[in-house]
């Protein structure tokens, strides 16, 4: 092996290491699953704007099994992440709300505030900054 092929080699294990010990793992633990039916559906956004425009950075979805679930977003960059889930009981992909506009399907967000109209990505910011970070959200 010649020395440029040798140098280049080095240059690009060093680049992947470094961009990996760079990277996060968010762990999204979901507690107060009463009812084993339907759907979970998990929105992660890492903007304000991406949230008010409903543009998820990431979604994932399970199956509504157990009272308690756990979802993993891998290889985040360090930052600011919101987190909005939703049982779907009915399986028509979006979330159930009455005459009111009140959801009547089981939902949560990151850091579970307490809101009286539409969250706000600073209400749900979780700050990833660290290799392994969880976040639980208890569903209403």
């Amino acid at each position: 092996m010649n020395t440029f092929t040798r140098l280049t080699t080095a240059m690009i294990t060093l680049s992947s290491m470094a961009l990996s010990a760079q990277a996060a793992q968010l762990n999204i633990n979901l507690n107060n699953v009463k009812e084993n039916q339907g759907t979970i559906k998990v929105a992660v956004y890492d903007s304000a704007k991406g949230m008010k425009q409903y543009q998820a950075f990431e979604v994932l979805e399970q199956k509504a099994d157990a009272e308690q679930l756990t979802f993993t977003v891998m290889d985040l960059a360090h930052g600011d992440y919101a987190v909005m889930v939703y049982q779907d009981l009915n399986g028509d992909g979006k979330l159930g709300r009455n005459l009111m506009g009140i959801p009547n399907e089981p939902y949560g967000f990151s850091n579970n505030p307490r809101l009286m109209g539409p969250p706000k990505f600073a209400q749900l910011a979780v700050n990833v900054s660290d290799t392994h970070i969880s976040t639980n959200i208890e569903l209403r």
